[in-house]
């Protein structure tokens, strides 16, 4: 059944921070007997409303952004008496994952669930809002039976990214970590965190932990990489993030801190050590004495969000401050959140039921601390820093939604928090000197710009230095999954550092972390993390900027971690479009970029390097490094410059596995390295060296100019004697997609051998061994690619132990010890080979009759032998320029008659008829001389085109052929 939104929903609406638009209200228990069916029936923007009572179920959301609430989720004594009891037969609430912030929990006691995730709520990464619960004795267990499986986590909330507010999460337990909360990355605000048991209460929350009391539980917070602040914190446990302006109280406190006192190293600005001040702790009540120091000693400009009261719903800030915790003393009820109590709204006059009373985008009691009028409807004029606030933190706290606030030049030592649509800028963006003069300083303390995640692209950073920000996240700008602009910044730097040396969770983000709007034409240079140096974790386009000197941090292992990955950007999966990304280093993987799974078009990628070669893991070789320039970057890679990279595995780039299209990849090294004296070796171990231009990159690769790239291993010696590595794939090496239409040159492997001397006129020398100069072990389909002048040691100049199918390619002037052209290979068919005698279907061993060879110019000549002697093949549409295929011209040779070429080039006539480069007064002579010509017949006076004149094909030089000159001409 469903019902129009009566009296309850009003009330609701009310009491709920959330704006509530409905369809329908549906009540449990008038309309369904339990929840759960209530919740089925429902659909998109419904709400139900649930009565006093014990309602024995779990629920599912199912995915559906609905309402579920309690009649007055605002009243303590109706979420107490309004009860799910999951009776220990699971979770008792689930979401699907997709719900979004429109989807809210609200004012219910959530009571005896049993999980191995999320005794009490699992959210499986939705971003549904929970406000007004009560979460308790509910658990998380270990499966004893798996102990690969690392359950036992979250008892009270498991992996909710959205707000988590003005909850009571009090008598959960969990076997192996995250009593409270675990995984939450969202908001977590103004929660009474206590009593919870058997493991840490917090940990892997990344959000903001804002004015929450979190005490008396078994530990305190773990691993916890968001901006932590205004709370009271019985306990820090090792690897958490410094907090700031926090009350820190070890009495009774067991194991909290490492040898029995406080981390320096986390407690920052603001922060308070003591008593503080509870009115009963002993029996639950959290609320603060008068002679609190917790009283007034919060920092205000954290006072963030659509609805803020504290944990009894009365005012924050009501005086101007803010108290640490999640009650506020002496304050009164505040209906709508806005920071003022309803008897001051009363005296002032403004609607107590609705925070922005005037409606222009600033609650009430920020324009009284601004000096405008709330009951006047004002537009934004902009500010300015230092002329009118001395603090950029004020101004932007105190700023109008979309008002610009100019930054004057000037150094400014402040970390800020931005949680609106601001426009913060410098006074001239595009002057690269005003730009560098304008500097946000972090301190060391924490990043230099923190967002809270829900500003739009109308939030814009520009035009700003951000510089000495230090966070596990973002050292210089924090996003929490922004949409906010980031442009025109130098961000130089900053820090994401290790959160402790022996657990492994590398700092992410050196200068920029989780924004996923548009980042574009910012200097981004001398950030360090241990992933992704520049920017990590980013969604949206990255445009036109220059990502330049950024280094891994050195990585303390402790488990299987690597030493450091992708030196310039790290997992962002939007558009990587026109950047210079240039000179970066990654200890392990991706010099340049890695794990970036969006587009990366039109960028100059060059002189990055992932390296040493081979790194370790409690002394064990775990594996090579790999992608100097890209590494496992599986969306499409096209017409981008990608140069002068370095890695022991894939010079250029490594395991990327999407379109690679249109690149210049040119001189990058594949370098391996000889060492000795890890676990289970003898004497010494020199590194196998793999893919200078592309390695084990398995799909398509078309169109790009693999040219000049180097494998280089090691030599090295010994008592035990000389040893050296292997080498294979100087182009391209283990690359099983199809590869077509590409011009493979020059590529070499580099020779190298070492001699010792034992006794007199005894010796001993070892050289590298390597095949390949062009392609090894790729075993896809190798179709219409000109493979010229590469160079290999032992065999296979060409191409060595590629066992896909091989048509239409051009193999010439490649070189090796043995096999030059093709070694241990497909047989291929319909291809140029030099010097081939091992037959296969209408291959040849003629000259292929390049336009310039010496000059790189690898165009077919009208002479060509290879000109409509290849065999049709359906996937290939055109060639290296993008020109169709086929284009038929007619010759003497054969092929399938399809008018298929060889090789990279379709043959297509040029106005060039003397093949001097150009076309010109020249060109005209020679066509004028050819005119009338017929092929095989007759004298001609002067024929220096060859007959290259005959631009249709048909055997004559006439009106046809010169309508195609002059179309050339053009």
């Amino acid at each position: 059944m469903r019902m129009r939104r009566g009296i309850a929903s009003s009330i609701l609406s009310t009491l709920l921070g959330a704006s509530l638009a409905h369809s329908a209200t549906l009540e449990v228990p008038t309309d369904f007997t339990t929840i759960q069916a209530a919740i089925d029936s429902a659909t998109h923007g419904d709400e139900i409303v649930v009565a006093t009572g014990t309602y024995h179920e779990t629920i599912h959301f199912q995915g559906k952004n609905i309402h579920l609430a309690s009649t007055n989720p605002r009243d303590w004594t109706v979420v107490e008496a309004t009860i799910i009891d999951a009776s220990q037969m699971g979770s008792v609430v689930t979401f699907s994952g997709s719900e979004t912030q429109e989807c809210v929990l609200a004012g219910l006691t959530i009571r005896s669930g049993s999980a191995t995730e999320g005794g009490g709520v699992n959210g499986n990464g939705s971003k549904a809002m929970l406000e007004w619960n009560s979460i308790t004795e509910n658990e998380a267990h270990y499966v004893f039976r798996d102990p690969s499986d690392f359950k036992g986590m979250g008892g009270g909330v498991f992996d909710v990214d959205g707000v988590i507010r003005n909850c009571r999460i009090h008598r959960n337990r969990a076997e192996v970590s995250g009593s409270g909360l675990i995984y939450c990355d969202g908001l977590v605000q103004n929660n009474l965190v206590t009593q919870n048991d058997l493991s840490v209460v917090l940990r892997f929350c990344d959000g903001l932990i804002l004015n929450n009391t979190i005490v008396r539980n078994a530990a305190g917070i773990e691993d916890c990489r968001g901006l932590i602040a205004n709370c009271i914190v019985e306990s820090v446990v090792e690897s958490t993030l410094p907090i700031h302006s926090c009350i820190i109280d070890v009495f009774g406190c067991w194991g909290c801190f490492r040898q029995g006192g406080i981390d320096t190293e986390k407690v920052d600005v603001g922060n308070i050590r003591g008593d503080p001040g509870f009115v009963d702790e002993i029996n639950g009540d959290y609320r603060l004495t008068s002679t609190s120091p917790c009283i007034d000693s919060g920092n205000p400009f954290y006072v963030v969000g659509d609805f803020i009261v504290d944990l009894d719903g009365k005012a924050r800030s009501w005086d101007a401050s803010v108290d640490m915790g999640c009650y506020e003393f002496g304050s009164l009820y505040d209906t709508d959140g806005d920071l003022l109590t309803d008897a001051q709204e009363e005296v002032h006059e403004t609607n107590p039921q609705k925070r922005d009373t005037d409606g222009d985008g600033l609650i009430d009691t920020l324009e009284f601390w601004r000096g405008t009028d709330p009951l006047v409807f004002d537009e934004p004029t902009g500010l300015l820093v230092p002329e009118d606030y001395p603090f950029v933190s004020q101004a932007v706290y105190l700023a109008y939604p979309t008002e610009e606030i100019i930054v004057q030049p000037g150094t400014y030592t402040e970390n800020i928090l931005i949680s609106k649509d601001v426009v913060l800028t410098g006074s001239d963006p595009l002057d690269p000197q005003v730009v560098a003069a304008t500097v946000l300083d972090g301190s060391r303390t924490r990043s230099v710009i923190t967002f809270l995640g829900n500003e739009s692209p109308a939030c814009r950073v520009t035009g700003l230095t951000l510089t000495r920000g230090s966070h596990a996240r973002g050292g210089g700008i924090n996003g929490n999954g922004t949409q906010a602009t980031i442009a025109e910044n130098r961000i130089v730097d900053n820090v994401a550092y290790q959160l402790e040396p022996t657990r492994g969770y590398g700092g992410q983000g050196g200068g920029i972390h989780g924004v996923n709007g548009t980042i574009s034409g910012n200097f981004i240079s001398e950030n360090h993390a241990h992933y992704g140096c520049g920017v990590a974790y980013c969604n949206g386009d990255i445009v036109e900027n220059r990502i330049e000197g950024n280094e891994t941090l050195p990585f303390h292992f402790y488990g299987n971690f690597p030493a450091g990955i992708g030196g310039g950007l790290y997992r962002c999966g939007g558009s990587i479009l026109g950047n210079e990304i240039v000179d970066n280093i990654a200890g392990g993987h991706g010099g340049g970029l890695a794990h970036c799974s969006g587009m990366i078009l039109d960028n100059r990628i060059f002189g990055n390097r992932a390296g040493p070669s081979r790194f370790y893991v409690i002394g064990e070789e775990i594996t090579l490094s790999g992608g100097g320039g890209l590494f496992d970057c599986d969306g499409d890679i096209v017409s981008n410059e990608i140069r002068i990279n370095l890695a022991a595995n894939g010079g250029g780039l490594g395991d990327c596995d999407g379109f690679i299209y249109g690149n210049r990849i040119e001189e990058n090294t594949s370098e391996g390295r000889c060492r000795s004296g890890y676990t289970g070796a003898v004497g010494i171990y020199c590194d196998t060296a793999l893919g200078g231009g592309l390695q084990n990159c398995d799909g398509v690769i078309e169109r790009n100019r693999i040219i000049k790239n180097f494998v280089a291993a090691e030599c090295g010696g010994t008592s035990f004697g000389p040893k050296c590595g292997e080498s294979f794939g100087a182009g391209l090496e283990g690359c099983d997609g199809t590869i077509a239409n590409n011009v493979i040159s020059d590529n070499r492997l580099k020779k190298k051998c070492v001699t010792q001397h034992f006794f007199p006129n005894v010796s001993w020398t070892d050289c590298i061994e390597g095949e390949g100069g062009a392609l090894s072990a790729c075993n896809g389909s190798i179709y219409n690619n000109t493979l010229i002048g590469n160079e290999s040691l032992d065999a296979g100049g060409g191409i060595s132990n590629c066992s896909g199918t091989i048509q239409n390619c051009i193999f010439w002037l490649n070189s090796a010890t043995e096999d030059a052209q093709i070694h241990n290979s497909s047989l291929p068919d319909h291809s140029l080979i030099q010097d081939w005698s091992g037959g296969g279907i209408e291959n040849i061993d003629l000259d292929p009759m390049f336009v310039d060879l010496a000059n790189g110019d690898f165009h077919l000549r009208h002479d060509s032998p290879c000109i409509d002697s290849g065999v049709f093949i359906a996937s290939v549409t055109d060639d290296y320029e993008g020109n169709p295929r086929p284009f038929k011209w007619s010759t003497q040779y054969g092929g399938d008659g399809s008018g298929y070429d060889m090789g990279a080039y379709e043959f297509r006539p040029t106005s060039d008829v003397d093949y001097d480069g150009k076309v010109g007064a020249l060109d005209l002579i020679v066509f004028q001389y050819d005119w009338g010509a017929v092929s095989g017949l007759g004298e001609k006076i002067y024929t220096p085109s060859g007959m290259a004149t005959d631009m249709d094909g048909n055997g004559v030089v006439d009106t046809r052929d010169l309508l195609w000159f002059l179309e050339g001409i053009k």
